[in-house]
């Protein structure tokens, strides 16, 4: 017997157990690079559409959406980029939306009026992004009252509002360092870009050369 006939033969005599390997092994293949598990503060959410939507351009096909159980919700996928979970129009106002990085690993996130996010590389990274961010403009905002409160304090108002702008630039800085040309960094890169110091800039816009146009 040729090999090719006992090769045709054993193929025909197991066709069942080739079939179930193969469809193991095609499985295996698309297991989901991430997973989102989030939380919610109460019941009164259960039942209720929650969205993953991403920031580039997309269709309707682009947004994922699963039903809340529970207190809590989960998304797969194997896509990475920047998205926003969501919640219905109508809850938008008790929760806030929340950005993430779907790069591969297990993210956690909270859902509330102030929402939070992290357990990845990138996620982390992006929540320490978002904090000192809300606590930069918490900061510039009491630097302005100061001036409008009282008028003979308004050098010093100046002076602090320099100060944080200018601890934030640097922040910026560092942050678009850390990351590099990946998903968090380039997206960082187009909100940031023109608030880091007037002399990193160029070496922040090297690391971005295909943001160039």
């Amino acid at each position: 017997m040729k090999k090719s006939d006992s090769i045709f033969t054993f193929i025909k005599k197991n066709w069942v157990l080739l079939g179930a390997l193969f469809f193991v092994f095609a499985t295996s293949c698309k297991q989901p690079a991430f997973e989102i598990k989030g939380e919610l503060p109460d019941s009164q959410f259960n039942g209720e559409w929650i969205y993953l939507v991403p920031t580039e351009p997309h269709t309707v096909n682009d947004v994922d959406s699963v039903l809340i159980e529970n207190s809590s919700f989960v998304f797969h996928g194997d896509i990475e980029r920047v998205a926003v979970i969501r919640m219905p129009m109508k809850q938008r106002m008790q929760v806030q939306e929340l950005l993430v990085v779907t790069e591969p690993g297990q993210i956690d996130v909270t859902l509330d009026s102030v929402s939070n996010g992290g357990g990845t590389a990138q996620n982390d990274a992006l929540q320490k992004w978002k904090t000192y961010r809300g606590e930069t403009l918490t900061k510039l905002l009491s630097a302005r009252e100061l001036a409008q409160k009282d008028s003979t304090r308004a050098l010093e108002s100046e002076v602090l509002i320099e100060k944080f702008k200018n601890e934030s630039k640097a922040f910026n800085y560092g942050i678009l360092k850390e990351m590099g040309d990946n998903t968090l960094g380039n997206f960082l890169y187009n909100q940031v870009k023109v608030a880091v110091p007037d002399d990193k800039k160029a070496e922040i816009d090297s690391l971005f050369k295909t943001n160039e146009k």
